[in-house]
């Protein structure tokens, strides 16, 4: 799974950074769990969503 992961991650890379001549990075993070070790899940109702009235400029590609 992890490997699918960089290999998305490095395409979006690259095809913001041809589109858009600007450096982008991508991040990963350990996965998110509840006190219990559940995973966040939208179907559960538990999912966790960025700000979009955050400060920074963060994106989905």
């Amino acid at each position: 799974m992890i490997t699918l992961q960089i290999g998305n991650i490095t395409n979006g890379c690259d095809f913001v950074k041809k589109q858009y001549k600007k450096q982008v990075y991508g991040i990963t993070t350990p996965l998110f769990t509840d006190k219990n070790g559940q995973k966040f899940w939208k179907r559960e109702g538990n999912a966790l969503f960025l700000d979009v009235n955050y400060k920074h400029n963060m994106k989905q590609f």
